[in-house]
């Protein structure tokens, strides 16, 4: 004899991040998810499947013991979540460029630590030390600046992102606020009728 099935949670607002239930998503509110735009004939929403994946930020502590017992706990304790979104065609196109950058963010770096490598191998002998430390210190430095701020400038504000995942929720936050104000309960009193 099975268990029986329980009601997914209800959405919940949290200051500005929607929690939902991860595996029977909500019925959602036909509007932009990002910008609040509402679904209209001559300017339909897509729907943007999203694979969520989340670790527990205490994790990285692990990382003083060393990298691969840090990525070794990171992907025991990943969870992960397929939500679908609607979203409108300039929303959805500025999401999708997303990749773009994050790609970017880290093969430009990459490419200028060869940049450096190949003009300090032909330096002369003095300069030749310089520019190949220079290089790879600019490359370490640079593999973890510039990714970090490309998703501060760029990623963050064209996409939903997760701060929590278990196995019976997800929470998002980068939500327009009429996509939230879609959820949020009425003030106490309002929408009651006389008793």
């Amino acid at each position: 004899m099975g268990y029986a099935q329980y009601a997914p949670p209800p959405p919940r607002v949290d200051g500005n991040r929607l929690t939902i239930a991860k595996n029977a998503p909500p019925q959602l509110p036909w509007m932009c998810v990002k910008c609040g735009r509402p679904h209209h004939p001559q300017a339909p929403l897509t729907w943007r499947t999203i694979d969520f994946r989340w670790f527990p930020a205490w994790t990285n502590v692990f990382i003083l013991v060393g990298l691969l017992p840090a990525l070794v706990i990171q992907m025991i304790l990943t969870k992960h979540a397929r939500i679908t979104l609607p979203c409108c065609a300039s929303c959805d196109s500025r999401w999708g460029m997303t990749r773009l950058f994050s790609a970017l963010s880290f093969l430009v770096p990459v490419l200028l630590c060869v940049g450096g490598l190949a003009i300090g191998v032909n330096a002369p002998a003095s300069d030749r030390g310089s520019w190949i430390l220079g290089s790879l210190v600019g490359l370490i430095l640079s593999i973890i600046v510039v990714p970090l701020t490309t998703r501060a400038v760029f990623i963050a504000p064209r996409t939903v992102r997760t701060d929590f995942i278990d196995d019976y929720v997800i929470r998002l936050h980068g939500i327009s606020p009429a996509f939230l104000a879609m959820f949020r309960a009425p003030p106490p009193g309002i929408g009651v009728g006389p008793r």
